[in-house]
């Protein structure tokens, strides 16, 4: 045989091996354990490609679809997202930016108008402090005001004349606790209705140590009130030693309340007995004993 029938040979044999490649369906015999067929299984073949196909039909369905579809509405756009809360705005007379403030020093009988017109501008919210007992007005008040600028233009005018009286003006942001603005609090209403009248509650006095102290705790001290005026009410009396005052941990504003020292137990009894609810800045101071 020459070379030429043996490659026309050769071809026959690929194309015959490749014809057997593309059949549709391939058998499969089940034998036995001695080697007998037990069952022969025609199973179809997949021919080349058909996964494609599938696959390329597959996709035109679901366009068609898509196509047929009525179109969705369009979305609505989605809204903004909210403002965050704008920083303080802090300006030179006003580096913080608060706008709350203490006024302290006032005549009794001021009414809110002259109050804002002392701050010159308007008062978003006003608080006077008054006693827990009596209801009586201190002369001290916290106050909102509109905003940062207008507050800190107010705090200039520390040392105003207002009636008569040098008014302190300071600014006194609310700590950590405090409801600020103040909540209305409720109001009588029908035609007999009567304003609500503050119970009186007596406070129970601390026993006068058996040997004596050198030591009166005072309460309900004006915020404005310094060192050298308490010794001016005192001196008369029984001239003080120390004072220490109790600021608050957190913040170091003062709390309104504070320590005297004295020299003898005798000039302790002594304040204690003559000054006690005396008028300081116009608040009723209260001392008790203390050890």
């Amino acid at each position: 045989m020459d070379a030429a029938a043996a490659a026309k040979k050769e071809r026959k044999e690929k194309k015959k091996s490749k014809k057997k490649s593309n059949q549709s369906s391939v058998q499969f015999c089940i034998v036995d354990g001695s080697g007998a067929v037990k069952e022969v299984i025609k199973k179809k073949k997949r021919a080349a490609g058909d996964d494609a196909k599938k696959d390329r039909k597959k996709k035109r369905r679901e366009n068609d679809t898509r196509e047929a579809a009525p179109a969705a509405p369009a979305a609505a756009p989605a809204a903004p997202p909210p403002a965050a809360a704008s920083a303080k705005t802090k300006t030179a007379d006003n580096p913080t930016g608060a706008t709350r403030l203490f006024m302290g020093n006032l005549p009794w009988a001021i009414t809110d108008e002259q109050l804002s017109e002392a701050c010159g501008c308007e008062l978003r919210a006003i608080k006077r402090i008054t006693d827990k007992e009596s209801g009586k007005f201190y002369g001290s008040v916290f106050i909102e005001a509109s905003d940062p600028q207008s507050a800190g233009a107010a705090v200039k005018k520390n040392g105003l004349e207002v009636g008569g009286r040098v008014v302190k003006i300071a600014f006194a942001p609310p700590r950590p606790g405090d409801v600020w603005p103040p909540r209305p609090g409720p109001q009588a209403s029908g035609p007999d209705a009567q304003p609500r009248q503050k119970e009186i509650v007596a406070r129970e006095k601390t026993p006068r140590p058996a040997e004596g102290t050198l030591k009166l705790f005072i309460g309900n001290v004006a915020y404005e009130v310094t060192e050298p005026d308490v010794r001016k009410l005192f001196e008369p009396v029984a001239p003080i030693r120390g004072v220490r005052w109790v600021n608050h941990k957190d913040s170091g504003d003062f709390r309104g309340c504070g320590y005297l020292t004295f020299d003898s137990c005798k000039e302790t009894d002594a304040a204690l007995a003559k000054l006690d609810g005396a008028e300081l800045c116009g608040r009723r101071i209260r001392l008790d004993y203390t050890e």
